[in-house]
């Protein structure tokens, strides 16, 4: 390479031109940094602060009791506003017709709860809703559906929170410890997000709702399986043989090494399928279940062939979630029939 062709050389003259930009860019910056004011000094004569009496903070205390009292009651009265309206409307639900009274008291009363609902400033009507929610769990039926659309509502407003995968993974480290405050419903759990009274508040009528949920869906779990045991023959032998009938899978509750094992029940039928020309295969198949062997209802119809249950092994021309089902009806059918031994050798 010449002289001639060095001095044209066009990236040549962009390293010569950058870095002398890029030092007084720098410069700049700088002299701009040396510049720049100071803030003053504020004038604390200026800044107001108000100097409130030992007497005037109790008032403030009582006003804010007297509000919290006020919203208290005014979400009891919204409560007896929709009961009434719900007594109403139970006439029209039931085939009846509304008098003009009827509709006069039906006007009368959404006006007042939207009267209720309108007063106060921001943080009063703030209070009435978290009141109206306690009051709406006090006076709900205990179900699991109003359960779970309680939590989740409570998760909504930000006073309840599911935990994250890394929190879920250090409470099973730590024998399944959780903290203080933390609800259970459902194989979930909702942490508490706040501390204080209306925390708290919050937090006992949801775990008494949970409660009265479990002991309810407990006593119904009980009865199905009831029902169940008497509707299905129990000699499980008799269905291993072939023998066509409706049979009954029992695993009763029980305890061993300290681990609790929860009742379930189910019907399962022995039928005959028919296949090609004139053929006929026997299956089990599943009727319905209960308790621990609630998951049964999901495959309702469902069945797998009885020889592979003789076996306890899936056909090998299963695979996927097929597959997945018949070993899990296998283990089933085992588990009944350990417990039905079980039973008998007591």
């Amino acid at each position: 390479m010449n002289a001639s062709t060095a001095s044209t050389d066009p990236q040549s003259t962009a390293k010569k031109l950058t870095a002398p930009l890029a030092q007084q860019f720098e410069l700049a910056l700088a002299k701009r940094s040396k510049e720049k004011v100071k803030p003053a000094l504020p004038d604390l004569d200026a800044i107001k602060v108000a100097v409130v009496s030992d007497d005037d903070i109790e008032k403030q205390v009582e006003e804010a009791r007297g509000r919290s009292a006020y919203a208290q009651k005014a979400a009891q009265k919204i409560i007896m506003i929709r009961a009434r309206v719900t007594q109403i409307n139970l006439v029209k639900e039931r085939g009846g017709m509304l008098t003009s009274g009827d509709v006069a008291e039906l006007k009368k009363l959404a006006a007042e709860e939207e009267k209720i609902l309108g007063a106060g400033d921001e943080e009063l009507q703030k209070s009435l809703k978290f009141a109206l929610f306690i009051e709406e769990i006090r006076s709900a039926s205990p179900t699991s559906e109003n359960a779970l659309a309680f939590l989740v509502r409570a998760v909504d407003i930000g006073r309840f929170r599911e935990p994250t995968d890394a929190e879920k993974q250090a409470f099973r480290a730590a024998d399944n410890k959780y903290p203080s405050g933390t609800l259970f419903y459902a194989k979930k759990a909702y942490l508490s997000v706040y501390t204080g009274g209306p925390q708290r508040a919050l937090e006992a009528e949801l775990r008494k709702f949970i409660g009265a949920v479990k002991k309810n869906d407990g006593k119904a779990e009980r009865a199905e399986i009831e029902f169940i045991l008497q509707n299905g023959e129990a000699e499980l032998g008799d269905m291993r043989r072939g023998i066509v009938g409706v049979y009954a899978l029992n695993l009763p509750h029980r305890e061993t090494n300290g681990k609790v094992f929860r009742a379930g029940a189910a019907l399962v039928s022995l039928e005959k399928k028919k296949i090609g020309k004139g053929g006929e295969m026997p299956i089990v198949k599943i009727v319905r279940g209960a308790g621990t062997l609630a998951w049964m209802n999901e495959h309702k119809g469902r069945w797998i062939s009885l020889s592979s249950y003789c076996r306890y092994t899936s056909d090998k021309n299963l695979e996927g979630e097929l597959l997945e089902f018949s070993n899990k009806f296998i283990r089933t059918l085992e588990a009944a029939v350990t417990a039905l031994r079980r039973s008998r050798a007591a």
